[in-house]
């Protein structure tokens, strides 16, 4: 692996390309990835240059990792061929949130000014083996404002924002039911949220409606899976976990970070364009302040291949 250093993403590539017997270029790139120092000092400036190359894919993924992007890309997966095909089969089975350069502009673009990248750490390796010798693996969200890096979500919190997202349909689902012993796991067949805005008087607010469809994955409570009782505890309580993942989310974007990484302001701007356009300058005063209610339904359509339940 070759590595070069500049003063700008040009400048590297250029003094990188004098170190090369054959001319660089970024039709094969399926992902980039930035160091999160490099993130907190701001990607704008990176962006600009991919963008303006006519040969970068804009389907091309995007990550944050820990330390070093060039520690990230030094690593020797096992079981596919590169650290950039590990990283997109990991985006392919939504692990964490797929933004490709297209969605990353489109954020930083948009309203709020604010986006999320996957951020990414290394997998320790076996015992006795090469360090390298591992992966990288998805363990969370970058939270940007205005091109920087200004926090990270852990991947409960990375959940509900992908929930909101209307990106969980390979989702595992998995809780404890109060007043039950043991955890129900649930398997997400289809999740659609919806988010509605309203301004009545001075107060801003948004009613989030999440709708979903699972199968029973495993049941180690002793609860009958065919009993309708059971059933519909079984659904209040995965409504409840995913409703606490979301309010945990959203109190992480408003006060944490004070960052629209909920498209908000997009939303506002299309039902309330006066609104909006009186609001835009202070929207972050603004943003704070919007209610946010959150009801969710869940649906459990099936008890799995079987309708025995262990007994425990």
């Amino acid at each position: 692996m070759k590595e070069a250093m500049g003063i700008s993403v040009a400048d590297a590539v250029s003094r990188l390309q004098t170190t090369m017997s054959r001319r660089l270029t970024w039709e094969h790139d399926e992902v980039f990835i930035f160091g999160e120092k490099r993130a907190a000092h701001g990607i704008e400036e990176d962006m600009d240059y991919l963008l303006r190359s006519r040969q970068t894919r804009e389907r091309a993924n995007l990550f944050v990792s820990e330390g070093m992007a060039i520690d990230a890309l030094r690593l020797n997966p096992r079981l596919e061929r590169d650290v950039a095909e590990t990283l997109r089969e990991m985006t392919i089975l939504q692990i964490g949130p797929d933004v490709s350069m297209f969605e990353l502009l489109r954020m930083m673009r948009s309203a709020g000014k604010s986006a999320v990248l996957p951020y990414i750490q290394k997998l320790p390796s076996q015992p006795g083996e090469n360090p390298d010798n591992t992966v990288s693996y998805i363990t969370g969200s970058t939270v940007l404002k205005n091109g920087k890096a200004v926090g990270r979500l852990n991947m409960r919190l990375t959940r509900g924002l992908l929930w909101l997202h209307n990106e969980t349909k390979e989702a595992t689902l998995t809780f404890k039911p109060e007043g039950m012993p043991g955890s129900v796991a649930l398997r997400m067949l289809r999740s659609r949220a919806v988010l509605v805005p309203s301004i009545k008087g001075d107060r801003w607010s948004v009613r989030v409606k999440v709708d979903n469809e699972a199968v029973l994955l495993q049941n180690t409570t002793g609860g009958i899976v065919t009993d309708e009782a059971w059933v519909q505890k079984i659904e209040r309580a995965a409504s409840q976990s995913i409703r606490s993942r979301i309010e945990e989310t959203v109190e992480a974007g408003q006060r944490q970070f004070n960052a629209d990484i909920f498209g908000l302001a997009d939303l506002f701007r299309k039902h309330y364009p006066k609104h909006w356009k009186a609001a835009r300058t202070n929207w972050d005063s603004v943003f704070k302040e919007i209610r946010i209610e959150i009801n969710v339904h869940m649906h459990v359509k099936r008890p799995g291949m079987s309708n025995a339940s262990v007994p425990y």
